[in-house]
């Protein structure tokens, strides 16, 4: 009854805002009537809607069904609001989730590709420079002996040279074989990390498509529904024109009540007035209800936001019943 009584108050505020000023001088549909024929038709409780006469009763028929499909399609417009929400919602969970999952696999791809970075770099550098080898010296001055002393002399040199030569060579092999498997694990492992990302991206997607697809199916939904309400309220408007022209003792006659812009049966002002009264009720329930958790009471002086409009069609349902009744009499 809850969601009833908010759909019915949706639907009104939507007449009031949609309601232009002067509404009684909108010209109707189809080629008026002779001035002649109106106030024998008015007598008859008829009006000229849409190129012909038509009961005003009627009219208050098609007035009811308007408003009630406009309240369906008000509820269902609500109801759309409410699954896109939850469709975004959970997208923004899933996108969270996603982004969450990605941040090891993204530390583990940037800490290959800075592995492969620093193995590329010593792959790259060149082998040590072979020795340059000192030549034995023939014919030198100082006699035999001395150049017996320096053949030995540039000999241990070379062999020191040759055994830093070698040093250097044997670390730069071993340096090089590591710096190849470093190489290779980290291809290995940033192909993976790679990997992983895809396979979470595609599980991402995977699951961000059936929800993608029926928020753009309650998107279009949404539309059809707004073009629905147009539809309802433009007819609204065009009975409220026409009955607005008709004087209010004849409309109070054949139990036509104007409300806010709007004509309506007592009837269903009755209904109209219930459904705030649920409302009003329903409210007060519900604010009790958290004070009293919160080990308060409501105030005497709490007022529900729609409790002077209740009051107000409450005063006018007394009233038009009563000129209701006095035009009957008139007439008779």
């Amino acid at each position: 009854m809850r969601a009833t009584s908010r759909c019915l108050a949706i639907v009104a505020l939507l007449l009031v805002s949609a309601a232009p000023a002067g509404m009684a001088e909108q010209a109707t549909d189809g080629q008026k009537p002779p001035p002649s024929q109106v106030q024998d038709h008015y007598a008859q409780g008829q009006v000229w809607y849409e190129g012909k006469w038509v009961r005003m009763t009627a009219l208050l028929d098609l007035c009811r069904k308007a408003r009630k499909a406009m309240q369906a399609e008000v509820q269902r417009s609500g109801d759309t609001e409410n699954r896109v929400s939850t469709i975004t919602k959970t997208l923004a969970e899933l996108e969270g989730k996603y982004d969450a999952d990605c941040v090891p696999v993204k530390r583990r791809l940037a800490q290959a590709l800075a592995k492969r970075s620093e193995a590329a770099r010593t792959l790259a550098q060149p082998p040590p420079a072979k020795p340059r080898t000192i030549a034995q010296m023939r014919g030198s001055r100082g006699g035999k002996k001395n150049q017996k002393k320096n053949r030995a002399r540039n000999q241990r040199e070379n062999k020191r040279r040759q055994e830093q030569y070698q040093a250097a060579l044997k670390r730069y092999k071993e340096r090089r074989e590591k710096a190849q498997k470093a190489l290779g694990q980290a291809e290995a492992d940033a192909k993976g990390a790679a990997r992983q990302l895809e396979k979470l991206h595609a599980g991402l997607k995977a699951k961000q498509k059936p929800l993608l697809t029926e928020r753009t199916r309650i998107t279009q939904e949404a539309r059809s529904t707004s073009g629905r309400v147009g539809a309802h309220r433009s007819t609204l408007l065009k009975v409220a024109a026409v009955l607005a022209a008709v004087p209010e003792s004849v409309r109070l006659r054949f139990g036509v009540v104007e409300w806010r812009n709007q004509f309506y049966s007592v009837a269903d002002l009755k209904h109209l007035h219930a459904s705030i009264v649920d409302e009003i009720q329903t409210g007060r329930k519900d604010a009790a209800r958290t004070l009293t958790a919160k080990g308060q009471s409501l105030p005497k002086t709490w007022t529900h936001p729609r409790q002077k409009e209740a009051d107000a069609l409450r005063a006018l349902i007394r009233g038009a019943e009563a000129d209701i009744a006095d035009a009957k009499r008139a007439a008779t």
